[in-house]
């Protein structure tokens, strides 16, 4: 008979799956001393050792193990990298079947159900400005830390890995980015990918062109273009997070620099996230308004006072420009790491909001917002008590 066994050794350490089978055969009747009373035994024992030597020939020419054993690893993958818990197993699994099954190996291999393809990947290639700011090492550095933000999974030290899967033709497939080495300009793309029966290898026409092109060259195209959306996801958080940092501390400011400053923070309000102020309290909204015929206030001077409490520190009062007529009035509040803005126009509030930068998955960012509203609330009511 023939048994076959599938598993997976040191999972924590250097994983790798392992295909073991053993063959086991019945003596031949001629070998055997026979019999009245054995006889009938003897004979079925026959029967079944060569029934059996009949299914082994047919198993050892259709059935290829190397192929099982790719397809049980790109299985496993596929469904743990779905399950919550640790993933640092992952890349040194990916890692060792590569180089077990190198590409021109899987392309031998018959019944593949998965496949696995390794590219070196150069985030400068993508021409992209804000891409180039930064090395492959520090995107990847920052992916890892804010992974939940970018909908990633961190994978140990190692990488990261898109927690959503993309899928072109009939495959479906799952993009994981890892360092190359020690260079800082260069990542590695390893794609994981469950073929769904389709041949990789096959050329077909896009759309519009009279040109082939492998479906395994577009998988690892659209596996880019993830990879792209990523990095720029992570160069644009690198970008606001320095500018977060210019502005969250008290510095002097000169002349010549309040023209970029202002410039520098209509920029971070456009690639960050903004809530109006008093959304969720009516009062706060109404008093904003100033639909209150009885209660008028005086923004600028209202502005004035915030600059005199220490809580409400640093702060900044950016002039009207040519293309926007009204003051910009920015205050930080440290304690929940939240800017208070006041778009005002002589003594007439047009617009308040508060910017929160957008934080991981663990950390309530709707909780920040409010708190930070609470606090000005308390503030303004206490500001329009005095004045009464």
């Amino acid at each position: 008979s023939l048994v076959i066994r599938l598993r997976l050794l040191n999972k924590e350490i250097n994983p790798i799956a392992r295909c073991d089978t053993w063959i086991v055969t019945l003596p031949r009747l001629a070998n055997l001393k026979k019999t009245d009373k054995k006889r009938n035994n003897l004979a079925k024992l026959e029967r079944n050792s060569a029934w059996i030597d009949q299914c082994i020939s047919h198993v050892r020419t259709e059935i290829c193990f190397e192929a099982q054993l790719l397809n049980f690893i790109g299985s496993y993958i596929d469904c743990e990298v779905k399950s919550t818990g640790e993933k640092e197993w992952v890349f040194p699994l990916l890692q060792t079947t590569m180089k077990r099954f190198p590409l021109d190996k899987q392309r031998r291999l018959q019944g593949l159900h998965y496949r696995v393809i390794e590219t070196k990947l150069v985030p400068s290639s993508y021409q992209d400005k804000m891409i180039d700011l930064y090395s492959a090492s520090d995107l990847l550095n920052h992916l890892k830390r804010e992974a939940s933000t970018h909908e990633l999974i961190q994978c140990g030290n190692d990488g990261v890995f898109t927690a959503n899967e993309f899928i072109m033709e009939e495959s479906r497939s799952y993009c994981f980015l890892t360092t190359s080495g020690v260079s800082k300009t260069v990542l590695t793309m390893i794609i994981l990918c469950q073929t769904g029966g389709k041949n990789l290898e096959e050329y077909t026409l896009r759309e519009g062109s009279p040109y082939a092109v492998r479906t395994r060259d577009k998988v690892i195209v659209e596996g880019a273009r993830v990879a792209k959306d990523a990095l720029r996801s992570a160069a644009l958080g690198i970008y606001r997070n320095s500018l977060w940092d210019v502005f969250s501390v008290a510095r002097p400011i000169t002349p010549h620099s309040l023209l970029s400053d202002a410039d520098n923070f209509r920029e971070l309000c456009n690639i960050t996230s903004l809530t109006q102020l008093g959304h969720s309290l009516a009062t706060l909204s109404k008093l904003l308004a100033d639909e209150d015929e009885d209660i008028r206030t005086d923004w600028a001077l209202f502005c004035s006072s915030m600059k005199g409490d220490p809580l409400f520190q640093p702060s900044w009062s950016f002039p009207p420009t040519e293309s926007n007529n009204f003051w910009l009035h920015v205050f930080f509040l440290k304690a929940d790491d939240v800017f208070l803005i006041f778009k005002i126009t002589k003594d007439e509030l047009l617009e308040g909001t508060i910017m929160a930068k957008d934080k991981s998955e663990d950390d309530d960012n709707s909780h920040r917002v409010e708190s930070a509203q609470l606090f000005f609330f308390n503030f303004y009511l206490h500001y329009i008590w005095n004045g009464l």
